[in-house]
């Protein structure tokens, strides 16, 4: 039962000016382009391994492996500035290589949706070019614009904040809206890369074949930009950017992600081709789709082969399909291994794993109302720092107010999806959206900014709004989210405002506490999809 992992998929993004470092030991095409390397079947992963398939005498695991050596001439680079030094190192390259600096691009939209399509367009583009330099230059920019009442177009915003927006939206559409489409389970809460039943009567239309590519380069920008894609095995992911190497998921490795399949694996070499096998009746099943009596009377070389097969049927699936190498994540410190791993930390699982610098900037007046506001207000803020108030919000779960958040629920972003709002972590992701335009972690920067501010705080209300609109802001305590410096600005006179009001225990709204985090989660979804003068 022959099957293929997607054929079309391309690229986990390879540069074309790789091609041309003596080092990435890759043979350029006429067009400067990377070969493809093809995600072999068993046959051709052990001919890679230096071992003749119908001669096997090796081991699995039997030879330690090594990851590959950083190229000279990109530097090692860490998780910190992860995307900015592949955008330079392929800047660099493209300019070394071509003697100018690499063509960049912008994209303009009046939404966040329209940015989106527009992005998606370039990316077609460059899948049916084969060249990558440009969607990963250096020179990269994001702009949001209107138009104006004389019909021509007003620029809005643009920044890293506004990038991060859209990078988000399309992990989002590729590994969650649409990840049947091309994942499918396969080792415990992991998958692989979607089969199709091989046969003459299975098709690819142009329409399939360029949303494999799409996915291919969207599980490539995740992993540039430190965002983890979906439920793709980490394993799968060390195995394709080392090359298709079967060596690259040496014992520790799989040990360390899948103790159960390392000890099948170790049970199985530590037994001949002549004892009972009974005991891999569920692997067998599950991975390989036949019943052990099949595989009574195997020779040694026979044994020792369906290991590698028993590895590689459970981590990639019994499968043929595409994929490119990508070099430039031999620089990262750590190589390949961590490369992956540190794509996993940006999954936010908890309160501490949250990157925040919280910042009190406010009068010593304003500072004393606060604090008097707090005692006299009792439990729970009695005693407590801004920093202390501010963490409840994001460790509690659920609408505070149901009623009030119906009420406003139609103007939010058709991109939160609510059904997670009982999520544990739904505010923890929603505070890092609001802020920095991603659900997740960023190491590359400065920490979130959580700033507790004045009224006249210039960074929060600048004049140029108005008065009018100054006094209506403040009202209504909008909070001001700068995505590009991400940080979020909270006006403290209506913090103090809330803390102070007189509540009905038995009204939907019936302390102070719920008042508070009402507001919070509010201003943080409005944030979302929305960009303003403030």
């Amino acid at each position: 039962d022959t099957r293929i992992i997607a054929q079309e998929l391309v690229p986990v993004i390879t540069n074309s000016s790789l091609s041309q470092l003596p080092e990435a030991n890759i043979q350029p095409t006429t067009n400067n382009q990377m070969n493809m390397q093809i995600i072999p079947n068993m046959s051709s992963i052990v001919q890679r391994l230096g071992v003749d398939p119908a001669s096997i005498t090796g081991k699995l695991w039997e030879s330690p492996w090594s990851q590959p050596e950083a190229l000279d001439d990109i530097p090692t680079f860490y998780n910190i500035e992860r995307s900015k030094n592949i955008f330079d190192a392929v800047g660099w390259l493209h300019r070394n290589h071509y003697g100018f600096d690499c063509p960049g691009f912008q994209v303009k939209g009046s939404s966040e949706e329209e940015l989106v399509s527009n992005f998606k367009d370039i990316l077609r583009g460059a899948i049916h070019c084969r060249e990558w330099d440009t969607v990963l230059s250096p020179n990269r920019h994001f702009t949001q614009m209107r138009i104006g009442r004389n019909g021509e177009e007003e620029f809005v915003t643009s920044g890293p904040g506004v990038e991060q927006s859209i990078m988000n939206q399309l992990f989002e559409e590729y590994f969650v809206t649409r990840a049947s489409e091309f994942c499918t389970p396969l080792l415990d809460d992991f998958g692989t890369l979607t089969a199709l039943p091989q046969t003459e009567s299975t098709h690819l239309s142009e329409k399939k074949k360029e949303e494999l590519a799409m996915f291919g380069a969207v599980t490539a920008l995740a992993l540039i930009y430190g965002h983890y894609p979906g439920c793709l095995n980490p394993l799968l992911l060390i195995f394709l950017l080392n090359g298709n190497e079967l060596r690259s998921l040496h014992c520790q490795l799989v040990f360390q992600y899948f103790p159960s399949l390392g000890h099948t694996l170790d049970a199985w070499l530590h037994i001949g081709p002549c004892n009972d096998v009974q005991q891999f009746t569920s692997h067998f099943a599950s991975f390989h789709n036949i019943q052990v009596a099949a595989l009574n009377g195997r020779s040694l070389t026979g044994h020792r082969h369906l290991a590698f097969e028993m590895l590689y049927n459970a981590v990639v699936g019994p499968t043929n399909g595409t994929a490119d190498l990508f070099d430039i994540v031999w620089s990262f410190n750590g190589g390949v291994e961590n490369f992956v791993q540190s794509a996993e930390t940006s999954i936010i699982k908890g309160f501490e794993d949250l990157n925040l610098s919280f910042i009190v900037d406010l009068k010593a007046t304003t500072l004393w109302e606060l604090t008097n506001a707090c005692t006299n207000a009792g439990a729970p803020f009695e005693g407590k720092t801004f920093k202390e108030i501010f963490r409840d919000y994001p460790e509690d779960s659920g609408t505070p107010c149901p009623h009030l958040f119906e009420a406003i629920k139609d103007r939010l972003s058709r991109q939160i999806n609510l059904d997670e709002i009982t999520s544990s972590t739904f505010r923890m992701k929603l505070l890092c959206w609001s802020v920095s335009g991603a659900p997740r972690i960023m190491h590359e920067g400065d920490p979130l900014k959580i700033q507790l501010v004045e009224d006249d705080d210039p960074f929060y209300l600048p004049s140029r709004i108005g008065q009018e609109l100054q006094n209506a802001y403040l009202s209504s305590g909008t909070c001001a989210f700068k995505t590009c410096t991400r940080s979020i600005k909270i006006p403290a006179s209506f913090l103090i405002k809330l803390i102070r009001a007189s509540y009905d225990p038995y009204s939907e709204c019936k302390d102070a506490q719920m008042a508070v985090h009402h507001w919070l989660l509010v201003e943080m979804l409005d944030a979302i999809g929305s960009y303003t003068t403030v």
